[in-house]
């Protein structure tokens, strides 16, 4: 018997209606029953993940849909045998299931079972920390940054509202403004003409400060910050995570801290 790996995604169903899913929820089932009819999930290890939440539409601009696109699922089912003759591995798994854990900790899995059957695979480099969910429980008191989240992404998050007329929020707020326009201008013709509007401050909506990932930074006036925004032209809608470095006064935005929250065509 020779080891083998099946990796399969699909978008075409749920990614755009969050209540599509369910259309297929006898399919999966069904599917799953032949696959225990025929002794499949007596040799393998299924895993069912997504990798992110519901990403468009209204329930998007609620808060519940904040915590939406930063809470994907994941299921994991492991073989009768391999729960008998590993127990300890079983029992880490079912703790781990309550605490903080990220796709990072899921490859560290994979790479466990893989080294059971010789195979090999370097570590994560996004996430030195993180590790396989069947090694022990992870720890209860574990934050986002041991867990390879960045701030912008991470669920855990404690906010405070913001005084829109800080010069400090100002401040992010033009970064962010000057970062995104910079990206669009690398767009042009074969004349070199610009091909994207410049974006303009149209509405702020909200602006927290994070508090979670200040408690060691504060010494030297670093603070993060919490955007959501309103541009013109096209009424496009960003969130995004700006630091400020309090030592030498800049700010920093990352393309991965950014989420457009609705969609090209409803704009």
């Amino acid at each position: 018997d020779l080891p083998y790996f099946g990796f399969f995604w699909t978008i075409s169903v749920s990614h755009q209606n969050a209540n599509a899913f369910s259309s297929m929820d006898d399919r999966l089932l069904d599917k799953l029953k032949r696959m225990e009819r025929e002794g499949v999930l007596n040799e393998a290890m299924i895993v069912l993940l997504s990798d992110h939440g519901m990403r468009w539409g209204p329930i998007r601009d609620t808060f519940v849909g904040w915590y939406e696109e930063r809470l994907p699922f994941l299921y994991v089912w492991l073989p009768k045998w391999f729960r008998d003759e590993r127990p300890g591995a079983y029992r880490s798994l079912r703790a781990n299931r309550n605490r903080l854990t990220s796709p990072f900790d899921l490859y560290e899995t994979l790479r466990e079972v893989l080294s059971l059957s010789g195979g090999r695979a370097n570590p994560a480099p996004g996430c030195p920390k993180c590790r396989s969910l069947l090694s022990g429980p992870v720890p209860r008191a574990r934050g986002c940054s041991d867990a390879g989240i960045s701030s912008h992404w991470c669920a855990c998050t404690t906010f405070q509202p913001a005084d829109p007329r800080d010069p400090l929020v100002r401040g992010g707020l033009r970064t962010f403004l000057e970062h995104v326009n910079n990206v669009l201008d690398r767009y042009r013709d074969k004349r070199g003409r610009r091909m994207c509007a410049r974006l303009d401050l149209k509405k702020l909506h909200r602006v927290d400060r994070v508090i979670d990932f200040e408690r060691n930074r504060d010494r030297d006036g670093s603070r993060v910050y919490f955007y959501l925004i309103q541009v013109s032209p096209g009424d496009a809608k960003f969130e995004f995570t700006v630091r400020y470095h309090g030592g030498n006064d800049t700010y920093t935005v990352s393309d991965h801290d950014v989420s457009r929250i609705n969609s090209y065509a409803s704009a």
